[in-house]
């Protein structure tokens, strides 16, 4: 099934590539358009965002910012695992 690597390498790199310039395209059209008709100033956009949203996106900034600064933990955790199957 995986007879040629580079070839499935270099499609999944186009994948990767097209839908990312899919993700902008689509951004911007959403957000850059929403502030064309009206903007919006750093606290007003921070505003709508209601509690949930708050704790929410705080727990993966912490969650991120930990597995950046100490991610050996989580490393031998997924060797253990992979040693396992």
């Amino acid at each position: 099934m995986f007879g040629h690597p580079a070839l499935l390498a270099g499609l999944a790199a186009v994948a990767v590539i097209l839908a990312a310039v899919y993700l902008l395209t689509m951004y911007q059209r959403v957000d850059v358009r929403a502030a064309r008709q009206a903007p919006r100033t750093a606290t007003h956009t921070c505003a709508i965002l209601g509690l949930r949203e708050r704790l929410v996106l705080g727990v993966l900034v912490l969650t991120a910012l930990v597995m950046g600064m100490a991610p050996q933990p989580i490393l031998d955790r997924n060797r253990r695992l992979g040693a396992r199957v």
